[in-house]
């Protein structure tokens, strides 16, 4: 069916254009995220809004030179207590390019990872630089296959500030190194052409920022730094848990926790024989003896191996409390039933075959010959009126071959539907239909439990 559709000999004027309209139509004020994994190293860009305490700027007001890390932190309990306890390493070296000057100013570091808070200084004509290409390496240049996540987002003058956390693998075993190397590339806003831009989202807001209309900045800016052995040294505390729960019928194992001052991870297998597919515990928390709670990291990367059988999930720290008791308490998860898992897009007459309680429809589709873009809407309804969240990170054609998401993009829209939109890579031989296979989907299941967790290995 698909081979007799009539492709139109500019079809990749049409791609683009599809592409660019898709991009634009997502303000920079929804949260948009974009993701590549190549082998361990998962990149995230976070583009979301930040809030702050007003004790903790009060706090940090008093540590000098301190002041610009109070938004980069946010509302995050453990890091916020690693800095006012001065958990927290001076760097300040710098290196200039390009007219753009780059600086490490401070990091945290523990055996878990390392946050690098930086700025950049525009002493040119460039437009809106930012970092791209992060990369972190050891003395002698060999990459670090660790996570990374950092900001993204649009700022107003010549300078911005912003941080970059890389997250230790579990399958790691070398640590982290003494000397390591800090390489980065930049990015920069490209000024778009009276054609590029459609009448209806004629403003700055909806016409700058998003990733089609940036243009890479040549050159590389890589500064060494040295992280200090003797804070490292005993920054750990670890509790084995082993205390299964069961909600709606499926089983869930929590194993251990190990509390660093950067984060909490949290262990956590799934029973292989549970009938659905748990993508997300909704609202899992950790609290102490007075009802103090230490939420999930969610400006930052929340754990690994999402929807697996054995995943890891990243809490705010309590390094720095001694609480008399500690407990892992929730009710919702965000399930599916494991046969339904998935959605197909029938590429050649543009319509969404199956997807899970019928809540897709596909708005726009333009197939090429080595590439295809795709928009679709999601209907909403509570809880998820309010809610954004990835639903796919894998596809495949009828020959059951994978396809390359070479970008995904999420529009807000209101209570009642979202938007994603998918540029994919065909492969040769391309056949639909195309079937994508779900991380998360608006499905939940509920059972309230709270699991103490012994401290005193009791």
């Amino acid at each position: 069916m698909f081979d007799n559709i009539k492709i139109p000999e500019d079809i990749d004027k049409y791609i683009t254009k599809g592409i660019d309209r898709g991009r634009r139509k997502m303000a920079a004020k929804r949260i948009k995220m974009f993701s590549a994994v190549m082998g361990s190293l998962l990149l995230v860009m976070f583009i979301t809004g930040i809030r702050v305490s007003p004790v903790f700027a009060s706090n940090v007001a008093r540590i000098p030179g301190l002041n610009y890390i109070v938004e980069l932190v946010g509302l995050d309990k453990g890091l916020s207590a690693a800095v006012e306890n001065e958990y927290i390493q001076h760097i300040d070296k710098s290196v200039e390019y390009e007219n753009i000057k780059f600086t490490i100013k401070d990091v945290i570091a523990d055996n878990s990872g390392i946050i690098v808070f930086y700025s950049l200084e525009n002493k040119g004509s460039h437009i809106m630089p930012r970092i791209r290409d992060v990369k972190l390496t050891d003395s002698k240049g060999a990459d670090l296959k660790m996570s990374i996540g950092y900001d993204a987002a649009q700022y107003e003058g010549k300078n911005f500030e912003g941080k970059i956390e890389f997250y230790s693998n579990e399958n790691q075993s070398e640590g982290i190194p003494d000397n390591l190397v800090l390489k980065v590339g930049l990015e920069e806003q490209r000024k778009l052409k009276e054609s590029e831009i459609s009448p209806k989202d004629n403003t700055p807001e909806q016409n700058t920022g998003m990733p089609g209309n940036l243009q890479a900045i040549s050159g590389s800016w890589q500064i060494p730094f040295t992280i200090d052995r003797e804070k490292l040294s005993g920054a750990e505390k670890m509790y084995n848990i082993n205390q299964t729960v069961e909600v709606e019928g499926q089983k869930i194992k929590f194993e251990d926790i190990r509390i660093y001052p950067i984060k909490s991870i949290l262990s956590v297998s799934l029973d292989p024989a549970n009938t659905k597919k748990l993508f997300t515990f909704e609202d899992l928390k950790l609290m102490d003896e007075n009802g103090e709670e230490w939420g999930r990291i969610v400006n930052g990367l929340s754990g690994s191996n999402p929807g697996g059988d054995r995943q890891t999930l990243n809490f705010q720290s309590n390094y720095f409390t001694k609480p008399k008791e500690l407990y892992i308490t929730g009710n919702y998860i965000r399930a599916l039933d494991k046969d339904k898992c998935y959605f197909t897009v029938d590429t050649a007459n543009g319509k969404i075959l199956y997807s899970p309680f019928n809540l897709l429809s596909l708005t726009d589709i333009t197939v090429g010959k080595d590439q295809m873009f795709l928009s679709a809407e999601m209907k909403r309804n509570a809880p998820y009126s309010d809610k954004n969240f990835s639903i796919t990170n894998e596809a495949f054609d009828s020959n059951g071959h994978p396809l390359t998401i070479i970008s995904e993009g999420m529009e807000g829209g209101d209570e009642s539907s979202c938007y994603y939109h998918y540029n994919l890579k065909l492969g040769s031989g391309f056949k639909g239909p195309v079937t994508f296979k779900l991380c998360d989907y608006p499905s939940r299941i509920s059972g309230r439990f709270t699991v103490k967790i012994p401290l005193d290995g009791k």
